[in-house]
C-alpha cells in the first residue's frame, strides 16, 4: 500500500482488507474470465485497482490453518493475467490435500472463517489407517508361504 498515493484509496484497500480478513465475502467477485478456483479478484474502488487474493493454509505450532493471502494489488487489468499465471503456476506445486484444504469452508452465520485442523488428530488418522492395514498374528501364521522371506524368518 506504500505505492497509493491518494489517502481514500489507501482507506478504501485497507476497509476492504478488514472485512475480507473479518470472513466477509462478496457474492460477485469481480474475476477474469478462467481464473483458477483458489485466486480470487475483488475491484477496490472506481479507479481501477484490483486486489489479487486467495485462501492458504499454513502450519502454525500443532495445527494447520487457512490464511488469507494478499499477492497483489494492480492498477487496470494490464498485468492481471501475468499474475494470476505465476500464482497458477505456484498453486500446480501443491498436494490434492493442500488445494483441497484451500477450498474448504467454514461459517459462522454470514461470514467465512478460516478451518483449522489439529496435528493431532491428522496423527491419529495416519495411525488407525496404518493399524487397520497390518497383519495380526493368525493372519500371519495361516498363510506363511504368501509372505516375504524375511517375514517367514527364512
Amino acid at each position: 500500500m506504500g505505492d497509493i498515493e491518494n489517502l481514500e484509496t489507501k482507506k478504501e484497500v485497507h476497509s476492504l482488507l478488514m472485512r475480507l480478513s473479518g470472513g466477509q465475502r462478496y457474492y460477485q467477485p469481480k474475476k477474469a474470465s478462467k481464473d483458477p478456483a483458489l485466486i480470487k479478484t475483488y475491484g477496490v474502488n472506481s479507479k481501477g485497482l484490483t486486489l489479487v487474493w486467495s485462501i492458504d493454509i499454513m502450519e502454525e505450532h500443532m495445527q494447520t490453518v487457512q490464511v488469507l493471502k494478499v499477492w497483489d494489488l494492480l492498477q487496470g487489468t494490464f498485468k492481471l493475467r501475468h499474475v494470476i499465471q505465476r500464482i497458477n503456476m505456484l498453486h500446480q506445486a501443491y498436494s490434492d490435500e493442500t488445494m483441497n484444504r484451500c477450498q474448504e469452508k467454514d461459517y459462522d452465520g454470514n461470514l467465512e472463517i478460516p478451518k483449522i485442523w489439529s496435528k493431532v488428530d491428522e496423527n491419529e488418522n495416519l495411525s488407525s489407517r496404518l493399524s487397520a492395514m497390518s497383519l495380526t498374528e493368525e493372519e500371519l501364521s495361516s498363510s506363511p508361504s504368501s509372505l516375504p522371506g524375511f517375514l517367514r524368518g527364512k
